[in-house]
């Protein structure tokens, strides 16, 4: 799904993140798709803190610890 305004600066896209009370509409195979539609709307529901790591976690060989090691200043995207 396209970001929410907060998550553009980083990247244009986002997965969807359920809220706990939408998991249950989202497996049920007879929800309606205009509600399944509003379940995937830009939203970050939680704290999301973003860090920087090395190129090296955009190869999955890669399966090092220095693949989760920041390279510059974490931050926090506000819930909204």
């Amino acid at each position: 799904t396209a970001a929410p305004a907060a998550m553009r600066d980083l990247h244009q896209r986002m997965p969807v993140h359920l809220h706990p009370a939408g998991i249950c509409h989202w497996l049920a195979p007879n929800t309606p798709q205009t509600d399944l539609a509003a379940l995937l709307a830009p939203a970050v529901l939680v704290p999301l803190t973003i860090m920087p790591v090395s190129r090296l976690v955009n190869n999955a060989r890669n399966k090092s610890a220095d693949c989760a090691v920041a390279t510059g200043p974490e931050w926090t995207v506000a819930a909204v």
